[in-house]
């Protein structure tokens, strides 16, 4: 966004069908990303028990995916800033469904880190003892996980801009990840 020009929210009666939009989009980052950490899990010395995500593990990553969604809208101000709750609202019943409360668990536990590293290795831990069947989680298991947690990270991102139709910022976040892949980041 330009430093004189003022993103236009969308009317509310377009809301709903943007959080549907934004929540496939989620879902397909997250099983992209299950995925890859399966992978790299397996490629280690770990015994994956687990292999496809539980529920709770897919509720852990919504919510982390959740509270990333909520900061690329303040940033970006796709929507009014005073409309925020309500979109907010309507965007995590359609991610959380009928596991809202458990969900919001995790958010709220991913808030309260205390930064984006300790949240990145909360969700590490919460994942990896779903894999992995174990809690707390072999800590180099954490570890391999956390090091995926950037493209989720990405990959969220990409899926809020792709949902506002903000071309611009997707070229952006598609630049910065192939940059941080060159660069050995990712």
């Amino acid at each position: 966004m330009g430093f004189f020009t003022k993103r236009k929210s969308p009317p509310r009666e377009a809301w709903l069908a943007i959080a549907s939009e934004l929540t496939g989009h989620l879902l397909e980052v997250r099983e992209k990303w299950f995925a890859l950490t399966l992978e790299t899990l397996g490629e280690g010395e770990f015994e994956v028990v687990n292999d496809s995500p539980t529920r709770v593990a897919h509720n852990a990553v919504a919510a982390y995916q959740l509270e990333d969604c909520a900061a690329m809208l303040a940033k970006q101000g796709y929507v009014a800033q005073q409309d925020g709750r309500d979109f907010a609202d309507i965007l995590f019943g359609c991610v959380c469904g009928t596991e809202l409360e458990r969900t919001m668990e995790f958010f709220s536990r991913y808030q309260s880190a205390g930064g984006e590293s300790q949240r990145a290795l909360r969700l590490s831990r919460d994942v990896a003892a779903q894999l992995l069947g174990k809690d707390p989680p072999n800590p180099a298991a954490g570890m391999a996980v956390a090091l995926r947690v950037p493209r989720l990270s990405f990959g969220t991102f990409y899926a809020v801009a792709e949902s506002f139709g903000d071309h611009r910022e997707m070229d952006r976040i598609l630049k910065a990840f192939e940059k941080a892949v060159k660069d050995g980041n990712l």
